[in-house]
């Protein structure tokens, strides 16, 4: 939904402020997951995600195209696209092996705190 649609407020906010809030979509998900786990709350925090990062996508293409040299414009985005299709099953493993292993609390807590240390990244890299 986020890359379909058109002149919403999320299509008025800079690259940044996209990025600071699909790093904390998914963080406010797992706040969710522990607090108040209700389905509808979970599902919306779900949709938040995938929308922000619909919107996100298009917008940082966008900005990197005129940086890529047009002969390895295919190389960095298979590069790209190769990284994103091995980190999601892996990460969805690590979370649901610690699930399993160790308890809701902790696989949820852990991503929090790796959410919460993509935004301190985020935040340092911005300000350089």
């Amino acid at each position: 939904m986020g890359g379909i649609t058109k002149n919403t407020w999320f299509d008025r906010l800079s690259l940044f402020q996209l990025l600071l809030a699909a790093i904390l979509a998914p963080m406010l998900t797992y706040v969710t997951l522990l607090v108040v786990p209700q389905l509808i709350l979970i599902l919306g925090g779900m949709f938040a995600v995938g929308f922000m990062s619909g919107k996100l996508d298009p917008k940082m293409f966008a900005i990197m195209m005129p940086q890529i040299d047009p002969h390895l414009t295919g190389t960095v985005f298979g590069t790209i696209s190769s990284i994103v299709t091995l980190a999601a099953p892996v990460g969805s493993v690590g979370i649901v092996l610690l699930y399993n292993l160790v308890g809701a609390t902790a696989a949820c807590s852990v991503m929090i705190g790796v959410s919460a240390l993509a935004l301190i990244w985020a935040v340092m890299a911005h300000r350089q």
